[in-house]
């Protein structure tokens, strides 16, 4: 068997060889393989090499955009009770987004905050070792770009400026989450924040004031 026949052997017992992947045409006159690429085409480096990217682009565009779609959420409350009711709300509303951990006080916030950075962070208020409105003042400190929801049973009007003040960027009662809870964590992760309406107090004069709907006061990202 000659050397050309060796050649156009190899090539047919391995088409996808390093050999096969040429820049450009011409080779195949000197292969021997001109007359068969139209029954057995043989991909240019080129076009293998856009093959390969585009079979690669489907994998991770899925990926990327899922990524997207998914939001982590850190819950922080010392009642497992509570804990449980907003796992299952985002369950049946939102199940794409991921409880990433919860915690049991404002130090162990802090601490799964700088961990694992979630997207949004759910607050109580009244909790050991450390309240939420100190964690919360402490996690935005760091910078850290997570938004800040409390969710409490206290309904005082009072409370509103002081959340505000640490840095939180919504508010929301827990006899009304189910009303609430979810509207809310969608203002928060789209930029804005959420006020429930029970907690009002902001004067139509004060700057910060949010545009009030029938649900609660929400305002977009500008």
């Amino acid at each position: 068997m000659d050397e050309k026949s060796t050649l156009f052997r190899s090539k047919l017992d391995c088409p996808w060889s390093s050999d096969s992947l040429r820049e450009s045409e011409p080779d195949d006159d000197h292969y021997g393989l001109g007359p068969f690429r139209a029954l057995w085409p043989i991909p240019t480096a080129r076009e293998f090499k856009w093959t390969q990217l585009g079979k690669l682009s489907n994998k991770l565009f899925p990926l990327i955009e899922k990524r997207a779609m998914t939001k982590t959420i850190l819950i922080v409350d010392d009642h497992e009770i509570v804990r449980q009711a907003i796992r299952t709300i985002l369950a049946n509303v939102r199940p794409e987004w991921v409880i990433c951990r919860e915690s049991k006080n404002g130090h162990e916030a802090i601490e799964a905050a700088k961990e694992l950075n979630p997207d949004l962070v759910i607050m109580d208020i009244s909790m050991p070792v450390m309240s939420g409105l100190e964690a919360a003042r402490r996690i935005t400190k760091m910078k850290l770009g997570c938004r800040i929801l409390i969710f409490t049973i206290h309904e005082s009007a009072a409370l509103v400026p002081e959340v505000r003040t640490v840095g939180a960027h919504g508010l929301v009662v827990k006899s009304q989450a189910a009303r609430d809870l979810v509207q809310a964590l969608d203002a928060l992760l789209a930029g804005g924040t959420f006020f429930d309406p029970t907690t009002q107090s902001i004067s139509a004069e004060d700057p910060m004031q949010d545009q009030t709907s029938s649900v609660g006061s929400i305002s977009s990202p500008t």
